[in-house]
């Protein structure tokens, strides 16, 4: 079994590790944070096996409940997201089914959708943000994922940004098991993964 070194209480969740205090170690699994930990995030441990290029895994049950203050709750997803722009992966412990495209295509035509923790995905979109959705309480496995209201081929989505996009962008929405993985597998069937600037179609002669 792959060593893990430690920070925090050990995770509730089985993760596939076996913790260790001191080097070496195979990775870095973050267990819990208080608030004022995660706000002002500088451990150097963490930042020196990212710098390595060891996976650094963050247990998001032992996260802080978000604030009911809104603006120490922004705080704590732009903490939460620079931690992931950083590379630290997000993770419940949880494991979920994957289908993949075709699988979930085949059952739809059978009239069997895909079951409870099943994800599966017809295909990117383009798609406009119209608006957002705000809310101080969340699962934690969604802790640090804000999200978007894009309208989307006339149907109207509610998607988790990995990009930092507005009201009025022009947007690239991943659908199914691809958004799920955008977003640490987090249970999200839409994920707005990059903003287009430029949108051209090809036609033969």
């Amino acid at each position: 079994m792959n060593r893990a070194l430690l920070i925090g209480k050990e995770p509730g969740g089985e993760l596939g590790f076996s913790y260790t205090d001191r080097e070496p170690y195979d990775a870095v699994v973050i267990g819990s944070l208080e608030l004022g930990q995660l706000l002002r995030f500088r451990e150097e441990r963490v930042l020196t096996a990212l710098a390595q290029g060891k996976s650094v895994y963050l247990y998001t049950p032992g996260l802080p409940e978000c604030p009911k203050n809104r603006a120490l709750s922004g705080s704590l997803t732009a903490a939460q997201r620079e931690l992931k722009n950083w590379g630290v992966l997000f993770t419940d412990g949880g494991r979920k089914r994957l289908v993949t495209a075709e699988e979930a295509r085949a059952l739809r035509s059978r009239a069997h959708p895909p079951g409870q923790g099943d994800f599966g995905g017809i295909g990117m979109k383009i798609g406009k943000v119209i608006g957002s959705v705000w809310a101080t309480r969340k699962a934690a496995c969604l802790q640090g994922q804000t999200f978007l209201v894009v309208e989307s081929c006339d149907e109207v989505v509610v998607a988790a940004d990995q990009v930092g996009a507005g009201p009025g962008d022009k947007v690239l929405l991943a659908t199914g098991t691809v958004a799920s993985r955008y977003c640490m597998d987090a249970p999200v069937d839409a994920a707005v993964v990059a903003i287009v600037d430029q949108e051209g179609r090809h036609v033969s002669p």
